[in-house]
């Protein structure tokens, strides 16, 4: 009966984080707009992060922005090579860093991705560890749905929900 109350008290808090999403769009220029979709702090950062959209070459890049206490503020435009890429999920780590992750597909236009990327950024947004999951098959990863959380361990949980394309 407890595993079956933790359980559910588990999915009721993945559930109001989820519904705490939030988006924030601007136009960079006439060509560029940003929508900032996922963040966290971490010791004294404050990580913002989302998907920068370029209109003239049908892509999207990941952008993140790393604010210290002094209100000095970094930003990194990522190019993994690939036409759609987006960050999903963000959680701060006690160090410092952040821990990323990204969807990854080779069509800009379309919500698939073939790949996950996860990444651990620092303050200066430099790349300190990535990897790549892939998918058998290309599915379409739900952003919103997406969480990643810090255990008492300082393990990294991330989930997300993809479907089957259809």
């Amino acid at each position: 009966m407890r595993r079956l109350l933790t359980l559910m008290f588990v999915m009721l808090m993945v559930k109001t984080v989820s519904s705490q999403q939030w988006s924030f769009e601007y136009p960079v220029n006439e060509k560029e707009y940003v929508i900032f979709t996922t963040g966290d702090m971490s010791l004294n950062y404050n990580y913002v992060l989302g998907t920068k959209y370029i209109h003239d070459s049908n892509m999207s890049h990941p952008v993140a922005l790393c604010f210290d206490e002094d209100g000095g503020c970094k930003e990194r435009v990522f190019d993994n090579g690939f036409e759609g890429e987006s960050f999903i999920a963000a959680v701060g780590l006690k160090d410092g860093n952040v821990f990323v992750a990204a969807s990854c597909g080779d069509d800009a236009n379309s919500e698939t991705c073939e790949k996950i990327w996860i990444a651990v950024l620092n303050p200066d947004l430099d790349i300190v560890a990535e990897k790549y999951l892939d998918f058998e098959e290309p599915y379409i990863a739900f952003g919103p749905s997406s969480q990643a959380l810090l255990n008492d361990n300082e393990e990294i949980v991330f989930v997300t929900k993809v479907t089957d394309l259809i």
